[in-house]
């Protein structure tokens, strides 16, 4: 008869997806000697709590840039490595990478540069682009692994995946796409902020309309109302995550505060408020929240209305289905308290709500 594993020991295979490492990597830190996993019958290997504890403690040290001789000379100290010695070696981590990170925008520029002169690319070139793209890549997946391991269960991780694994094909793609296409534009965006550029001006208002026709191109608004609608918790969570490694990337390349104090999300918000579009449906919302208070139904005549300018709205500035953009906007649009971003509350979101009422008797009184 098979051996049982021990209560709360669990095997290879689940170590690895909870920790975000592959088997292999178990075993060469094994090997390392960083780790010793329970044995058991036919060789098998167990991880208990304390096996788990000192995983997190080898990810974080080599996520600092610390070599595998470096993370056995740390844990095996009879003394507890200063706090001092563990920053100094981060500011050389952080630093090596901030290097790699300057010499590819150095390559990326120059060869923009030869384009840009009608020169063409050699293939040495084109390769170290490569190169520099896959290391932040690279940096890109880990920061996503660790942020999910720390906000999102095994389950609700299985449920998002299971969810994606029922949709179209095209669907994924086309966030995916929207993500890649989104980050460039933020780094675009982050470079004017920190330059102390205004919101309101024409370069960043060509970032947002840029930023605004994608979303109508990959179809991100009905995939976010579509996610919302099947799982609002874990749908927040992974898009929670999403933000944060974008913000976790971009403060490798540069800082993410400017002499104004704006965070980049804040001057992404400001941005958006001061848009053409985003004055416009600023004053739609008002509009509604004034028929909520005076208790005016969405079907009257005022509230038809107010759906007329929403539909006018998304015709002239491409936004798409305007139900789905009034809903994605509800969900995915934030408020600041005492200095943090937060999703919008039932009685925030009560205006959009009010003007999705409103283009449902629209769509009635017109059948």
């Amino acid at each position: 008869m098979r051996k049982a594993k021990p209560q709360g020991v669990i095997g290879s295979a689940e170590c690895a997806r909870r920790t975000g490492l592959t088997v292999r990597a178990l075993r060469v830190y094994e090997r390392a000697g960083l780790i010793e996993p329970q044995r058991g019958a036919n060789d098998w290997r167990g991880y208990g709590q304390e096996e788990l504890r000192r995983l997190n403690h080898i990810i974080t040290l080599k996520s600092l840039g610390l070599s595998l001789r470096e993370i056995r000379g740390v844990l095996s100290a009879p003394v507890p490595t200063s706090l001092k010695s563990i920053l100094e070696l981060q500011l050389r981590s952080w630093l090596t990478r901030q290097a790699a990170t300057m010499q590819a925008l150095k390559l990326v520029n120059a060869a923009l540069e030869r384009l840009a002169a009608n020169h063409s690319l050699s293939i040495d070139d084109l390769c170290e682009l490569a190169r520099s793209a896959d290391m932040n890549q690279a940096l890109r997946i880990k920061a996503f692994r660790e942020l999910v391991n720390e906000t999102i269960t095994p389950e609700q991780e299985r449920e998002y995946m299971t969810y994606w694994a029922t949709r179209p094909t095209e669907a994924a793609t086309a966030m995916r796409e929207f993500g890649e296409r989104q980050r460039v534009l933020f780094t675009k965006l982050e470079a004017l902020r920190v330059k102390g550029a205004d919101p309101a001006s024409p370069r960043v208002q060509a970032i947002m309309d840029r930023h605004r026709a994608l979303m109508t191109e990959t179809g991100v608004r009905k995939q976010i109302v579509e996610l919302m609608e099947w799982n609002p918790t874990i749908t927040r969570k992974f898009i929670s995550v999403g933000e944060r490694v974008r913000n976790r990337i971009l403060n490798e390349e540069k800082a993410l505060t400017d002499p104004s104090g704006k965070s980049l999300f804040g001057f992404f918000i400001t941005a958006l408020r001061a848009s053409e579009p985003g004055r416009a449906f600023q004053q739609i919302l008002d509009g509604a929240a004034a028929l909520l208070e005076q208790k005016v139904a969405a079907t009257s005549v005022d509230g038809q209305k107010l759906a007329r300018r929403l539909k006018s709205l998304c015709r002239r500035f491409e936004l798409g289905d305007p139900m789905v953009f009034v809903l994605s906007t509800a969900y995915i649009a934030k408020t600041e308290h005492d200095g943090e971003w937060h999703d919008l509350t039932a009685s925030e979101q009560a205006p959009h709500r009010f003007l999705a009422d409103a283009l449902r008797g629209s769509v009635k009184s017109e059948a």
